[in-house]
């Protein structure tokens, strides 16, 4: 088993809880049970997985804010560098 870790706007997070309140399941179950149904190719059976497209859907409606990293590539982010490392 991975971790994954994610980072989210203030608005996403407070709507992704919204949604994780809806369902009763933590943010990590939610998200778990939507990547889950990936691998099973059951889509469309989980309740959560609207809610999740849905705020996938709103993530990705909101503008890239200027100086965030962005897509990156292994060279680009050599290129780049982190900041503080």
């Amino acid at each position: 088993m991975k971790t994954l870790t994610l980072t989210l706007d203030d608005e996403v997070y407070e709507k992704a809880m919204k949604a994780c309140q809806q369902t009763r399941r933590s943010l990590p179950e939610l998200i778990r049970d939507l990547m889950g149904s990936w691998r099973t190719g059951s889509h469309g059976q989980d309740p959560g997985e609207a809610t999740l497209t849905e705020l996938w859907a709103f993530v990705d409606s909101k503008p890239l804010i200027e100086g965030s990293v962005g897509p990156l590539n292994r060279d680009s982010l050599y290129e780049r560098g982190l900041p503080g490392h």
